[in-house]
C-alpha cells in the first residue's frame, strides 16, 4: 500500500485531461491511497471541493483508490480567537502525520483522529504558496516530492499565471 499526499491550487481546473498524467504518477509509484486537504473556495463550506483537490478526488475515486480528506480547521481557529491563516499550514503538518479532525479544548485546537498509515510521497500539481509549503514540509520529512506539470485543457487558450508552472 502506497499513500500519497496530493496538493495543488484551489483555483486550478484539474479535469479529466489531467488523468493520464495522474495515472502515470500512480503507476510509477504504486499509489493505492490518496490524502488531500479538502480545499474549497469557501472555508465555511468545506464539503464543496474545488481546484486540484476536487480533480484528484474525482480521479482517485474513479480509479477505486482509497481517499482520505484532511480539511483545515478554519472555523475552529476563528472561534478560538486564533489567526485562521495558520489553519492551512497546520492542516498540512497534520496531514503528513495522518492527524485530522479537530475540536477546541481549553482554548486550543487539538486533533481528534489519527488515520492508519504514513505517506510515502507528496504529489504537487501546479499551485502557489500553500502547495510549495506542502512540498517543503514533505521534503523536510524526507519524502520524495513529485511535481506534475500543468496539463492543458484541449480547446482552451494556454494561459498560466505566475504561480502555476508549466
Amino acid at each position: 500500500m502506497t499513500i500519497a499526499v496530493f496538493a495543488g491550487c484551489r483555483y486550478i481546473d484539474a479535469g479529466r485531461w489531467w488523468w493520464p498524467a495522474l495515472d502515470a504518477v500512480r503507476d510509477e509509484h504504486g499509489i493505492t491511497e490518496l490524502w488531500h486537504g479538502a480545499c474549497s473556495l469557501d472555508h465555511d463550506c468545506p464539503e464543496k471541493l474545488a481546484g486540484a483537490d476536487a480533480g484528484v478526488d474525482l480521479w482517485a475515486r474513479a480509479r477505486a483508490l482509497t481517499v482520505r480528506m484532511f480539511p483545515a480547521p478554519w472555523a475552529l481557529y476563528r472561534r478560538a480567537g486564533l489567526d485562521p491563516k495558520s489553519a492551512g499550514m497546520r492542516r498540512v503538518a497534520d496531514m503528513l502525520r495522518g492527524d485530522r479532525g479537530y475540536e477546541i479544548i481549553d482554548g486550543r485546537v487539538v486533533t481528534t483522529e489519527t488515520v492508519q498509515g504514513s505517506p510515502a510521497l507528496v504529489v504537487c500539481l501546479p499551485g502557489g504558496p500553500g502547495t510549495q509549503g506542502t512540498a517543503k514540509v514533505g521534503e523536510r520529512l524526507g519524502l520524495p516530492v513529485v511535481r506534475v506539470a500543468y496539463q492543458h485543457k484541449p480547446g482552451v487558450p494556454r494561459v498560466v499565471n505566475s504561480h502555476h508552472y508549466a
